[in-house]
């Protein structure tokens, strides 16, 4: 069985059609502690990904490229269950 996947900081409602033509079976998508960041996955976006049988798994994110450091990494993550 093929495994088609992707991630993306970018909103894929309006691509979906194309995705499901191209096998795509899984997308990941961005959750963030700004809540207006563009790159946040959508409940709108999520429903309709779901309908049309694509997978969707989250990145949590605040930052690209930060270091890894134990405490910040523990707050990001108690953060990110409340969101």
């Amino acid at each position: 069985m093929a495994f088609e996947a992707l991630d993306t900081s970018q909103n894929s409602r309006d691509m979906i059609g194309c995705l499901s033509d191209k096998g795509t079976t899984a997308i990941g998508r961005y959750y963030t502690k700004r809540r207006t960041n563009s790159k946040i996955l959508t409940l709108d976006e999520a429903k309709a990904l779901s309908e049309a049988g694509i997978n969707i798994w989250t990145v949590y994110q605040n930052r690209h490229r930060e270091p890894f450091r134990l405490q910040r990494n523990q707050r990001q993550s108690r953060s990110s269950r409340c969101a």
